[in-house]
């Protein structure tokens, strides 16, 4: 993919799939459209918005930083795997569960 289209149109590739996916989840209630549409699509957009961002992010940081620079990238990605979900899960404490589609 990296040979046709440059790293930006690959990082809007991905938003766009992963919020066009969102869309698309919220818009049914079916495990089995969940389990053999969403969650491919959400692995794939995933995988290359987050590869595409770590390469920019390597290409912003001077050589002599980068170890720090990618660790720090990865913290932070760990950190937002473990926060959204309390995120998500004190929402929908407040929402209820009626409110999910």
């Amino acid at each position: 993919i990296s040979a046709r289209l440059s790293e930006r149109t690959i990082l809007a590739l991905g938003f766009t799939v992963s919020a066009a996916n969102a869309v698309l989840e919220a818009s049914h209630s079916s495990f089995q459209m969940y389990t053999f549409v969403n969650l491919p699509i959400s692995t794939v957009a995933g995988t290359l918005t987050s590869t595409t961002l770590s390469i920019t992010f390597s290409k912003a940081v001077p050589a002599a930083d980068m170890g720090a620079a990618l660790s720090v990238l990865d913290v932070l990605n760990a950190a937002v795997g473990v926060v959204a979900p309390l995120y998500g899960g004190a929402l929908l404490g407040q929402l209820g569960v009626g409110s999910q589609p």
